[in-house]
């Protein structure tokens, strides 16, 4: 029930990454780093440049450094905005604490140090701020980009002719951290035939509260030389009680040409303000931006509000008013909604919103119920709109659902007016992995996934950092998707869930998985050969028989069995593989004992295909 729809795609790229020099190599659609006075200017080609992922923990933003000295060894007890963050373990000496907590906006920081009886006797206090605009110390981040760039066509998705294939682009980018409060910027960009431009920038911080910047650049292409003088400056500010603001203004010449825009068109002046206050449970917010352009039919003011407010635990309303004027044309919008919690998996939501638009108005209410189920296996919404115009959106009622499988996603949705004015939908998504144990499917993941292999057992359940996630297929596979990249993972098999007298070589194993990559994890079932041997402690000393002995699996220290001492200190192991390696442990009146068992006990002589033996085993005191 509607208009055809083009063929669209969304971004389509091969991508690799070098850890250890924390950059990545993308061929295919990529997307420029944004900079002070450029916007990210989408294009098809190669990219390579910083990751900033590539390091989990590392910190490029600035952030306050302090430095001491203590005598005796001592504790960093550290403070943000008087709420305990963490406590830094110091020794004697000198000390600097550096990483200190990423926060968004500014406020105060408190260290305290405390000796080892939990006595404070020295604090540090300062001014704290963090501004996404400038690097620390010595930090160098880059990109070079080539390629065709993609034709600004409005639309949501990529067509598949929407390049500009006649013509290539280059871009370079350098950030580098002069300071923890001073960071420049080196951009040039060209586009064959086209324009070519070179641009510096200042990015700054000042008293901790206040983030700066200056850009200059020039620009050459057939409509002559153009330049550009940039200025920001802001405060921003998440704080309760705090007020955040920001202002920038960039002056373009008419014959200014940058990657986006056209040759001799860009806008003289463009002007944004914004300012936001939080009290308590209310957020405002107002803005603020101008676009003077070369004519006058293309002048632009955009005046924005907002305005949230948790009134209750369970109940948030939100509230949006903007004005636009273009071209002597002003158009008006607004939005009131209310979002009512009911339980920790449903909620309502009541919306009504406001259009005017050359004279022309329209009004929209809409209510909807959302259920996601706890396990995040499955969830449904039912809703009804009322349009007294079109406003794009059919009036009548609306559904959805969706349902995670093992191998992929389900989702469906429909609207309905009447038997002329409908539409319905579904879609199944999900990823296909290719490797050393075949071709395996996976739900749809955004960021990095780990394929999980438990020999050929379907139906076992999979671990992620403790939490069950999924089991395995009827191959004994399982896809982790959405893994955050390059932070380690815990991956664990749930045991009861393995067929009776079925063992693997380790019950938890953990994997890091690459950025938009993957990573394997094989848990090999274990085939088991009876083995026999001789428990020896002390000066030849063999514990009594009847005593118990544990034997333990050394990779994953899981408990296989337990076993009982027979006559001189022999013992019969029942789940034991040649391919492994075990501790066996028992109890005396002398204490515990610890006796390593590896291939070097292993005697090839007394060994067959229906008996391993492992001759004395030397057992240590633990």
């Amino acid at each position: 029930g509607g208009a055809n729809t083009p063929l669209t795609r969304n971004y389509t790229f091969w991508q690799t990454d070098f850890p250890s020099n924390m950059t990545s190599l993308i061929i295919g659609d990529a997307t420029q780093m944004p900079g002070s006075w450029g916007g990210a200017a989408p294009y098809a080609g190669i990219q390579y440049g910083s990751n900033e992922a590539l390091r989990p923990g590392y910190f490029f933003t600035a952030t306050p450094i302090i430095s001491g000295s203590v005598s005796t060894p001592t504790t960093a007890q550290i403070l943000l905005n008087g709420a305990q963050t963490n406590q830094v373990d110091l020794s004697s000496g000198q000390f600097n604490l550096y990483n200190l907590p990423i926060m968004n906006g500014d406020g105060t920081i408190t260290v305290n140090l405390k000796n080892p009886n939990g006595d404070g006797f020295q604090s540090y206090t300062l001014p704290y701020y963090t501004s996404p605009l400038v690097l620390t110390n010595t930090s160098y981040l880059y990109q070079y980009n080539i390629g065709v760039p993609q034709l600004q066509n409005g639309g949501t998705g990529l067509n598949l002719d929407s390049y500009q294939t006649n013509t290539a682009v280059a871009a370079m980018q350098h950030y580098i951290g002069i300071t923890n409060q001073y960071t420049m910027e080196l951009r040039a960009e060209a586009q064959a035939g086209q324009f070519a431009n070179l641009g510096l920038s200042h990015n700054m911080i000042w008293f901790n509260s206040f983030a700066t910047g200056f850009s200059t650049a020039v620009s050459q292409s057939e409509s002559g030389t153009g330049t550009l003088v940039g200025f920001n400056l802001s405060r921003q500010s998440s704080l309760p009680n705090s007020l955040g603001f920001g202002y920038s203004a960039n002056l373009f010449s008419n014959n200014f040409a940058q990657l986006g825009a056209f040759a001799g068109q860009a806008y003289q002046l463009q002007q944004t303000l914004f300012a936001n206050y939080n009290w308590s449970s209310l957020t405002f917010a107002l803005g603020y931006s101008n676009n003077s352009a070369i004519t006058d039919a293309n002048n632009m003011q955009l005046y924005n509000m907002t305005i949230n407010w948790q009134f209750l635990r369970n109940f948030l309303v939100n509230s949006s008013t903007s004005v636009s004027y273009q071209g002597g044309t002003q158009t008006i919008g607004s939005n009131l909604g209310l979002t009512i919690t009911l339980d920790g998996a449903s909620s309502l939501n009541a919306n009504y919103a406001y259009q005017s638009n050359a004279g022309q108005d329209a009004n929209s209410y809409n209510l909807d119920y959302q259920y996601a189920a706890p396990s995040n296996l499955w969830g449904y919404n039912v809703g009804g709109q009322y349009n007294d115009a079109d406003m794009n959106t059919p009036t009548g009622i609306t559904g959805g659902g969706y349902y995670l499988f093992k191998n992929f996603n389900a989702n469906a949705q429909g609207a309905y007016k009447n038997n002329s004015n409908y539409s319905t939908g579904a879609s199944i998504s999900g990823n296909a992995v290719i490797g050393s144990t075949g071709l395996s499917l996976g739900q749809y993941s955004n960021l990095s996934f780990i394929l999980v292999k438990v020999g050929d057992i379907p139906n076992v359940g999979i671990k992620q950092n403790g939490s069950i996630i999924g089991s395995t297929d009827r191959n004994g596979t399982f896809v982790i998707p959405n893994v955050p990249p390059y932070l380690p993972q815990d991956i664990q098999i749930n045991t009861s869930d393995l067929p009776f007298n079925t063992e693997l070589d380790s019950y938890s194993k953990r994997v890091v998985a690459p950025l938009n990559g993957g990573a394997s994890v094989v848990f090999i079932p274990v085939s088991f050969v009876p083995a026999s041997g001789l428990i020896r402690y002390g000066k030849d000393k063999m514990p009594p028989a009847g005593y118990s002995a544990i034997l333990y699996n050394d990779d994953g220290h899981t408990k296989i069995e337990t076993v009982y001492i027979i006559d001189n200190g022999a013992v019969l192991l029942s789940k034991f593989s040649a391919k492994l390696d075990y501790h066996l442990e028992f109890t005396v009146k002398d204490g515990t004992f610890s006796c390593p068992i590896t291939k070097a006990n292993i005697n090839p002589i007394d060994s067959n295909q229906y008996v391993t033996s492992l001759g004395t085993l030397i057992c240590e005191k633990k």
